[in-house]
């Protein structure tokens, strides 16, 4: 079975803080809060991710 959770949810603490600008997973989606952009869907357990 498969771990899933929003990223939104997950990532909330980093993107209210402003300190979060992008999020990209290893399929070059994208989570960009300032604009709005939101390609990645759901985070799963165990993959992983660039924050910067």
């Amino acid at each position: 079975m498969t771990s899933k959770i929003s990223i939104e949810i997950e990532l909330a603490d980093i993107t209210d803080d402003k300190n979060l600008v992008i999020d990209k997973d290893i399929a070059a989606n994208i989570y960009f809060p300032e604009y709005g952009i939101y390609t990645t869907g759901e985070m799963i357990l165990g993959q992983g991710c660039q924050i910067t």
